[in-house]
């Protein structure tokens, strides 16, 4: 009597084949998921008494167990399929605006172009600033000449910000070419009279008393202002030999035959003039002419200084063997 009333008041128990109804129903029909949601809440032997006596009972066979099993069945059944779904939908881009696109581009130019141009009467450093922006237009493939414009006057400063305000005053900037643009930059900045200068200081530069690394330097400053002197090898090449000292101009070109002095007659000219025609190796020669000159002179002073020494006292050695006065 008392385990039917035990019975009455909890009611039955569910059976292991309650728990397996949030399953299939066959074994050998259980899929993936079946068996992931099978494992959420593992077995575990918990000590239970039925009729006086202790049995082992898998947790999970109790109601609540039973639901919160379909509970967590039905959400990661939802979350497989989402994460199908989304999977198979293709990712979608959002278009950039043309006000997105030039913001990206002005922030990789500045990125770029970290320094900034302020004017001032160098028309060298002018000339500098915009062969950099020009190179950075090419290199980001900027063809529009407004953005151009905005990119070559992006990083302007002082004197030169103040110019462009007046600039902007006169002209309508966004109708205006890059070419006009650059028209306005070189006469304010770097006037033609000054190229001509710099085109004359090219024709008549000579080495002097510069080292030849401040020659060299100094060649290739200027000679973009005269590139009809410079607009192959061979013309490159001799116009910086023929500025070299009268000292070492000579050898540049006798140190070429000497290592080819050894051909035939034929070949010999030929050979020759190929080497003449490189720049690079003009260069190479004459520092090494400059350091061999350096080191001669050193040894030339050093001698000189014994030999200043030594007469005078092989005159008094003399003059006492001879009895004349010390």
């Amino acid at each position: 009597m008392s385990q039917h009333k035990e019975i009455r008041e909890g009611g039955p128990r569910p059976t292991r084949g309650d728990v397996g109804e949030s399953f299939s129903s066959n074994p050998e029909e259980l899929n993936d998921e079946d068996t992931l949601l099978r494992d959420l809440i593992p077995p575990k032997v918990v000590p239970i008494r039925r009729d006086n006596v202790e049995a082992p009972v898998e947790v999970g066979e109790g109601s609540v167990a039973l639901k919160l099993n379909r509970l967590l069945q039905n959400v990661v059944r939802a979350t497989i399929a989402a994460q199908s779904q989304s999977a198979l939908q293709p990712t979608v881009q959002v278009e950039e605006t043309p006000a997105q696109k030039r913001l990206k581009i002005v922030k990789g130019f500045s990125q770029l172009m970290p320094v900034m141009f302020e004017g001032g009467a160098d028309p060298m450093i002018a000339d500098d600033y915009m062969e950099q922006v020009e190179t950075q237009l090419t290199s980001m493939d900027v063809t529009e000449d407004h953005l151009k414009i905005i990119l070559a006057t992006y990083k302007f400063a002082k004197d030169a910000k103040l110019w462009w305000k007046l600039v902007t005053s006169r002209y309508k900037v966004e109708e205006m070419s890059y070419d006009k643009f650059k028209e306005l930059f070189y006469e304010k900045y770097f006037p033609l009279s000054k190229r001509w200068e710099l085109q004359d200081q090219f024709h008549n530069l000579i080495q002097g008393s510069m080292s030849v690394v401040e020659y060299e330097n100094k060649f290739t400053s200027l000679s973009r202002f005269a590139p009809e002197m410079v607009k192959d090898e061979a013309n490159k090449t001799r116009k910086f030999v023929s500025g070299l000292n009268d000292r070492m101009r000579p050898l540049i070109t006798a140190q070429f035959i000497k290592v080819v002095s050894g051909l035939n007659d034929r070949m010999r000219p030929l050979i020759t003039a190929q080497f003449i025609k490189v720049y690079s190796e003009a260069v190479k020669r004459a520092l090494m002419l400059e350091a061999d000159n350096k080191e001669k002179d050193a040894r030339r002073e050093q001698y000189k200084q014994k030999r200043g020494a030594g007469p005078s006292s092989e005159g008094s050695s003399w003059k006492r063997n001879r009895g004349g006065p010390s």
